[in-house]
């Protein structure tokens, strides 16, 4: 079975014991739905759409309490100035126990197998996972909920049962690939940020997969220099409907008929 290198009794505690603030903002979603896209467009939104010289990669700006490794004094999110914004990859009932309805909560979905595509290079490409597998392999894998944070339909079960909660904006990964704009003006209005048409668009343009890719800070370049393995950058594509490149009729076929029966609750996307 594929885990989480997160630290575990890290994650634990978080759950537990750790107390947000009122108007702390949460980005959440399965791995490899758009989660860091979506923290781009956040802290854009924040920052009216202006990026600084100065400023630090966008996993210190926005952290994942979860993460021992990237954020080993957990301490230091206290003199973060609020809103306070962090990323987690946990389903609804694991986030942490103390938020309340005062905490918005941003919840980002992707179609099933361009996911576990984009899982496969994720998990091939980071040294840590040991994992050489061919990407058959990690599909079946999928299917089966054996990867980190599985599977997949349980965790948007979690946030699904959750859909009519005022707090609560989901976003799909396609959708906001046809209407950037759109989705920063949806991101804007939930977190009670009134944007300019102008801003709209800077937040929009600075978001794009292009732009990103040329920001070490946001294409997470350090990450691609000292743990990935060589021609897997963290930022790969960034498209949808890329699953047909790496999927066989066969293979597509089975994992439909899987997923139809493990979804049959779920209306995707809602």
């Amino acid at each position: 079975m594929l885990v989480t290198p997160v630290d575990t009794q890290r994650f634990e505690w978080v759950h537990q014991h750790w107390t947000p603030r009122a108007d702390d903002v949460f980005i959440a979603s399965f791995p490899k739905s758009g989660t860091t896209w979506t923290q781009q467009i956040v802290r854009l939104v924040y920052s009216r759409g202006l990026i600084h010289d100065s400023d630090p990669p966008l996993h210190a700006i926005i952290p994942w309490l979860d993460d021992s490794k990237d954020l080993p004094d957990l301490s230091v999110v206290d003199s973060m100035t609020s809103p306070r914004v962090f990323k987690s990859h946990n389903p609804y009932h694991l986030l942490p126990r103390k938020l309340t309805e005062s905490n918005r909560l941003i919840y980002v979905t992707r179609g099933a197998k361009d996911t576990a595509v984009s899982m496969y290079f994720h998990t091939f490409g980071f040294k840590m996972y040991e994992y050489d597998e061919p990407i058959e392999h990690f599909i079946g894998e999928f299917m089966a909920g054996r990867v980190e944070y599985g599977p997949y339909w349980t965790h948007l079960a979690s946030w699904y049962a959750q859909r009519e909660r005022h707090n609560i904006l989901v976003l799909h990964y396609e959708e906001m690939q046809i209407d950037l704009a759109a989705t920063v003006s949806r991101v804007a209005h939930f977190l009670d940020q009134p944007l300019t048409h102008k801003e709209i668009e800077r937040i929009a343009q600075r978001s794009t997969f292009s732009s990103m890719k040329k920001d070490p800070r946001s294409s997470m370049q350090l990450w691609d220099e000292e743990q990935r393995k060589p021609g897997i950058p963290f930022m790969r594509k960034g498209k949808a409907g890329d699953w047909p490149n790496h999927f066989t009729p066969e293979l597509a076929q089975a994992f439909d008929k899987e997923f139809n029966v493990k979804m049959s609750k779920i209306s995707w996307p809602w």
